[in-house]
């Protein structure tokens, strides 16, 4: 699907825009179940918002490691377990998904990081002439993919949502983030150091929320706007298929990219219509609001850095999402609104952000390149949960997208309803007394959306 279609946007259209990743995040976007009993949607990995993954297949934990392919071992267990171990106990069935023979044990980690590497997979939904067989090995190649993580920034996202650490010391490892700068303040580098942390104090918001991977950015974390389109839409037409059966409750996008007046109205880009959409098919829509609100700007002498307006990122414009800028982990209050998040209003003049949420060098599940980078060099230990501190609205975002799955755990009347459950989540935020553009309706506060109930 090209990103200029069904576009109600006023100008003329370009290809579909480049969708990067924003200074410290923004590549993923996560669709989060919120009825651990309901029976599990189809999972595609080929296409879907985010450079990396969380577990896609259950409630379980959500460690580091579960989501890259560092170690061929790891991802040959991991798809094993995704497809079934009966499904490989022969080499007459593993010619059946097309694998290599049992009598070349590694040859499957190789595969799939082959198979991640090929790009787009062919579709297994769309195409009436396939055989069931052929059908079930797309499938499985599709899971393959959704379980990999190259990038890592999916799996820092998931584990914020609906991650569990390990309860035991010796299976933990948390990288804490150093900066190191010169007498003047100015930044020269950033190296880890190991952090001691009580066993079973890193989870997410909403632990026993069950996730489904859709990923749409490669291992550099860019991809196109019309990706991410394409995974909307496969949730509203195919997860969520059945009207009065939502699989799928919500999605965090931790996404985007800067909003270009010269081609669409402000909150009218495809991007932003397909948000709309999901919403009002009963989805509830969670965004970044964008890391862009800081700069410089000319002054009569040099240049000054100041904190920049009308900043909001796509899909961040779109105006039934939830638009999540970031504030300070620990000291809200004091410290407010990120110098980075981006600030509204938007284009159109609308407030935006709506919420603001921790985003400020928060600790989550480490995998693929940022995994890699904080081991600075030393071998990593398959049989430990690595993490590690990220900062960035991409941060902030599945902050709130954790507190709505808790919410709908408990008030399931509202699970089809997103428009309500975005007014009981804005109306009970708490202020932070900050300009409205920079912290939009306050930080969120999921005990006193439960109690407006």
């Amino acid at each position: 699907m090209s990103s200029s279609k069904r576009s109600s946007g006023r100008r003329k259209t370009r290809p579909s825009r480049r969708t990067t990743k924003k200074s410290s995040p923004t590549p993923d976007r996560k669709a989060a179940r919120t009825k651990p009993g309901a029976a599990g949607p189809r999972k595609r990995g080929t296409q879907a918002s985010g450079g990396g993954k969380p577990r896609a297949t259950g409630p379980g934990p959500k460690r580091a490691g579960g989501g890259e392919n560092g170690r061929r071992g790891d991802v040959s267990d991991r798809f094993a377990r995704t497809i079934a171990p009966r499904e490989l106990d022969n080499d007459e069935k593993r010619r059946k998904w097309d694998l290599p023979p049992l009598s070349e044990p590694d040859a499957l980690g190789d595969y799939i990081i082959e198979l991640v590497n090929r790009g787009p997979l062919p579709d297994a939904d769309w195409d009436a002439t396939l055989s069931p067989e052929e059908r079930k090995a797309r499938i499985a190649r599709y899971r393959a993919a959704a379980l990999t993580d190259d990038c890592g920034h999916g799996t820092h996202v998931a584990g914020i949502i609906a991650g569990e650490a390990p309860k035991e010391r010796e299976k933990l490892k948390v990288l804490e983030r150093q900066f190191t700068v010169d007498a003047n303040g100015t930044k020269l580098g950033e190296s880890f150091i190991t952090r001691d942390v009580s066993p079973g104090a890193l989870r997410g918001v909403a632990p026993r929320t069950r996730l489904v991977s859709l990923r749409v950015l490669d291992s550099q974390g860019k991809g196109r706007a019309s990706q991410v389109i394409q995974a909307l839409e496969y949730i509203r037409e195919c997860i969520n298929d059945n009207p009065k059966l939502l699989r799928v409750h919500g999605v965090n996008l931790s996404v985007g990219y800067e909003f270009d007046a010269e081609l669409f109205a402000c909150g009218q880009s495809p991007l932003c219509t397909a948000v709309d959409r999901l919403v009002q098919e009963g989805v509830v829509v969670v965004t970044a609001a964008g890391n862009t609100g800081y700069g410089s700007v000319a002054a009569d002498v040099g240049a000054a850095k100041v904190g920049l307006s009308n900043t909001i990122n796509d899909p961040g414009n779109a105006a039934l999402a939830i638009t999540v800028g970031s504030t300070h982990r620990d000291s809200p209050h004091l410290y407010g609104v990120s110098y980075f998040s981006s600030k509204g209003p938007t284009g159109d003049g609308r407030l935006k952000p709506d919420l603001v949420a921790p985003g400020e060098r928060i600790t989550s599940c480490a995998a693929g390149e940022k995994r890699a980078k904080a081991a600075n060099g030393v071998a990593i230990q398959p049989e430990l949960a690595y993490y590690v501190d990220e900062s960035g609205t991409s941060m902030a975002a599945p902050h709130v997208s954790g507190a709505i799955a808790a919410f709908l755990s408990i008030r399931t009347e509202f699970i089809g309803r997103p428009l309500e459950v975005k007014r009981i989540f804005l109306e009970s935020a708490t202020p932070l007394n900050r300009e409205r553009y920079f912290e939009g309706h306050g930080l969120v506060d999921l005990m006193r959306a439960i109690q407006r109930v």
